[in-house]
């Protein structure tokens, strides 16, 4: 069931990565991390999960262009689809690409594997019918 926003997942590899630990090892280049905006009245909501939190932030459409040139510098690649109503597992994982996939509603498994990497989740996206979105002409 649609609920009417729409939310734009953005991949990449932030050039930092050394704290990141094994986890490096599992991802495929151009999918260490993912985050999500949505348009609201003001500005864009930035939903940016990570090991030490959850960053919710209200950002301004000025604040926004600071992110978009640095997403397009690091060659993000970006979905867009409507959300669904989420529902969470009793038990689950915890980490950007869970967090991203509740916003759309997706199950904790895709082709019968955990969806537990971004490079995964931008499969499962793609299956479920997201388009291909360019950061540079939004907002």
């Amino acid at each position: 069931m649609a609920t009417g926003t729409v939310w734009i997942a953005a991949f990449y590899d932030p050039p930092n990565r050394e704290g990141w630990g094994i986890w490096n090892y599992a991802r495929r280049k151009g999918f260490t991390h993912c985050l999500a905006f949505a348009e609201i009245k003001d500005g864009l909501l930035l939903i940016d999960p990570h090991s030490r939190g959850l960053k919710v932030a209200h950002i301004s459409t000025e604040d926004f262009k600071v992110y978009r040139r640095a997403l397009t510098l690091w060659d993000a690649r970006c979905w867009a689809m409507e959300e669904s109503v989420r529902t969470m597992p009793w038990f689950d994982l915890y980490n950007c690409t869970t967090v991203i996939s509740r916003l759309y509603g997706l199950p904790s498994w895709y082709k019968g594997l955990p969806l537990i990497t971004p490079y995964r989740l931008a499969c499962a996206l793609r299956d479920a019918g997201a388009v291909p979105f360019n950061l540079q002409y939004w907002i």
